[in-house]
């Protein structure tokens, strides 16, 4: 299946972003690491963020699976 979804995530520095997950394909049983990307809405277009990321960052959401399916997220990425 595939993943797709977009994560918020907020840095040390109180900046918030969406994190666009990369659409990726998984086979049954295995394992990935999804690219998560930066992408901020603040002007109402996508475009990559005017700052850097301080970590740590506090991520959540939800990613979906294409067939259905969700994984909820509430995680702290240092």
């Amino acid at each position: 299946g595939r993943v797709f979804g977009a994560l918020d995530a907020k840095d040390a520095a109180g900046h918030v972003v969406t994190l666009i997950a990369q659409q990726s394909a998984i086979l049954p049983k295995g394992r990935r690491v999804l690219r998560l990307t930066p992408v901020d809405y603040s002007a109402g277009e996508p475009k990559p963020p005017a700052f850097d990321l301080r970590p740590p960052l506090h991520v959540r959401g939800k990613l979906q699976f294409f067939g259905g399916g969700e994984i909820s997220i509430d995680q702290v990425v240092r």
